[in-house]
């Protein structure tokens, strides 16, 4: 899937910008089995999706295909808000439970009258004394859902505005709610917490779809007492999935919020309460870390920590403009008093590391330059980090470009590399040729490949500003511009570089078929093409795509117009989503020469500037003419796998 891969917050200079677009993150490695990206594994969780405020552009469809137009945008009949009756109520609580969460998609319908439902039985379910846990979060996710799919005009319609105004109310009425409830059971309700990291996330989103409105204002009680409970037990922020999720969010609602806004005048009238409670997220956060070196959770909200501390300084800039130098420098002394308990640590120290990462990046996105600074700041921790630290070792790739390594790759690590690599060349090569699509006059390709898991969330989060914690991402940026360096960043697990080939299949993608930066579509038209793709032409999960396929109800299948209607959002979480049934796809356009025919004709529909149009007509054909057929082959395949 292709996505923004650093988010950029406001805090970072222009001319200290590092962000890049059109990432695409391959699977995480495997760890645990609460929320995984990859196929068919017991996954390391993700990060909670970051806030991000940048504009973007939001696609309502329908559930047919064949009726979108080239950007995947349909019309909405305006209506009036008419009385819901019993049977809308039902139907709804049946869409939001349905297993298959069809409701995440654009393709869903949304609808004013869906979203002011929403919030009035939110409203009414928050009155009842017996509360249903799980409808209060499932109709959150539903208003989330809404600000996330439906495309806000310049000037809503009076009842979308209503509906809005209504959700909001809703949602801060939740926030109250929460911020009395999850105290009062010490945070051992995994439902309740649960329910507040789909509220904040909700929160989050209707932040960044109206970012000129007024939020913090009305819901910062509720994210006070949020944040001083979770202060007031460290260990449960990091040893609690959940809790981790909704300190991060909370961490980010801070750090992202746009200059200038009310929420961000806001925060600058709040700054010494906002400043002692980030004042003792750091030290907590230091703390944590020390103590348990291994615990990545405690890492993450130190970077985060910091994030927002730099956020909160940058803000000053825009309200007290006169006094910024002075709030700099005061600033930097508060910084240093944090970080001064681990001045002694050993030169290559793990702690060490990170907290010269995060210093550097605070430097950095307050507008200065860390060369500027002397070898003595921040009590000798600070010191300077050059991506060539970082990145020693360099070998040449068969397509071109070069592998940057942080440690030595052994001859014969090198010799399965190339023989890997060239072996899936032939084969894209053998599929789709090996013309360059128009217009990109990129760069070489760039590798990077890090130790293990540990140095590439570190230095992800700097120097390279990729912020992602997943198994390996691509990052295309603007192929039209020579400038541009495409890179793939990667890491060694058990002595393999983790999803190697499913990152090289993005970049021969993004190279040889898909023209520029896939501007042209929505992320749901178009990240069915790109995970299949990489699944299937890296041939690494077949295995565990049968044994999903085994596992999965027949009523449980996602059909053929579902499985080409997905993006990261709409997954939820859910690998088999983004990745195996994606891979069906591309198996079965694959098994029979007819069939491939249709691969090429979206492959050449994709190489066509502007090419939205004829790949969606091309879908939708693929649609109509293959649900029966694909069903039924993937029935056969469901026969084969059982039988062995």
């Amino acid at each position: 899937m292709y996505f923004q891969a650093t988010l950029a917050s406001n805090n970072a200079m222009a001319s200290k910008q590092f962000s890049t677009s059109n990432s695409s993150p391959a699977p995480s490695s495997p760890t645990t089995n609460i929320v995984s990206s990859s196929v068919a594994t017991s996954e390391t969780p993700p990060s909670p999706a970051t806030a991000h405020w940048e504009p973007r552009i939001h696609y309502r469809t329908t559930r047919s295909l064949s009726t979108l137009d080239e950007s995947g945008t349909a019309k909405a009949t305006e209506k009036s808000v008419a009385s819901p009756s019993q049977v809308d109520r039902e139907q709804l609580m049946k869409d939001l439970r349905n297993n298959k969460e069809l409701f995440l998609k654009t393709s869903y319908g949304h609808s004013p009258q869906k979203l002011l439902l929403t919030a009035q039985m939110l409203e009414e379910d928050l009155k009842k004394p017996d509360k249903d846990i799980t409808a209060l979060r499932l109709l959150t996710k539903y208003i989330e859902s809404d600000y996330k799919r439906v495309k806000d005009n310049v000037s809503p319609s009076p009842t979308l505005a209503q509906a809005r105004k209504a959700a909001s109310g809703a949602l801060s009425r939740l926030g109250s709610y929460l911020a009395a409830e999850v105290p009062r059971t010490a945070g051992q309700d995994p439902a309740m917490m649960t329910l507040t990291e789909t509220w904040l996330t909700a929160l989050a989103e209707k932040m960044r779809q109206q970012p000129k409105a007024n939020h913090l204002k009305k819901n910062s009680p509720a994210l006070v007492k949020l944040i001083r409970f979770l202060l007031l037990d460290p260990s449960r922020r990091i040893g609690d999935y959940t809790c981790y999720c909704c300190f991060s969010l909370l961490c980010d609602l801070i750090s992202y919020v746009p200059n200038p806004s009310r929420d961000s005048r806001f925060l600058s009238r709040k700054q010494t309460q906002l400043q002692a409670m980030i004042s003792q997220s750091i030290t907590q956060s230091l703390a944590l870390a020390s103590a348990s070196p291994q615990n990545t959770y405690a890492l993450d909200h130190l970077r985060r920590a910091v994030n927002a501390f730099t956020a909160m300084t940058v803000r000053e800039k825009f309200y007290h403009p006169n006094g910024y130098s002075a709030l700099l420098a005061q600033h930097d002394q508060m910084l240093a008093e944090w970080m001064r308990p681990y001045q002694n640590l050993p030169a290559h120290c793990s702690l060490r590391e990170d907290i010269r990462g995060v210093l550097l990046k605070y430097v950095e996105d307050t507008g200065r330059y860390p060369e500027d600074y002397p070898a003595y700041a921040f009590h000798g921790l600070f010191k300077l980090l050059k991506e060539s630290d970082v990145l020693p070792y360099a070998i040449p790739l068969p397509l071109g470009g070069r592998m940057l390594s942080q440690h030595k790759i052994d001859p014969a690590a090198q010799q399965r590399i190339t023989v890997g690599m060239q072996s899936l060349i032939n084969k894209f090569c053998s599929l789709f040729g090996m013309t360059p699509v128009a217009d990109d006059i990129s760069r070489p390709l760039d590798i990077i490949v890090l130790s293990d898991r540990a140095h590439y969330e570190r230095y992800g989060h700097y120097p390279f500003r990729i912020d992602t914690n997943n198994g390996g991402i691509y990052i295309e940026g603007q192929p039209q511009d020579p400038r541009n360096q495409p890179r793939v960043y990667v890491y060694c697990r058990d002595g393999e570089i983790e999803n190697f080939l499913h990152e090289i299949v993005h970049y021969l993608d993004g190279r040889f078929i898909c023209y520029g930066n896939n501007t042209y579509l929505s992320p749901e038209r178009i990240t069915f093409w790109q995970e299949g793709l990489a699944e299937f032409l890296s041939g690494k999960n077949r295995a565990l795509a049968m044994a999903t396929l085994q596992r999965a109800p027949v009523y449980m299948r996602p059909s053929l117009d579902e499985i080409v209607d997905i993006d990261i959002y709409s997954a939820n979480g859910h690998t088999d989503r983004l990745y195996v049934w994606p891979y069906f796809v591309f198996d079965y356009l694959d098994s029979d020469p007819e069939r491939r025919t249709i691969l090429f004709a979206m492959a050449k529909a994709l190489r066509q500037p502007n090419h939205g149009a004829e790949f969606a007509s091309v879908l939708a054909d693929f649609v109509t003419r293959h649900g029966s057929p694909f069903n039924a082959w993937l029935n056969k395949q469901a026969e084969v796998a059982n039988a062995g």
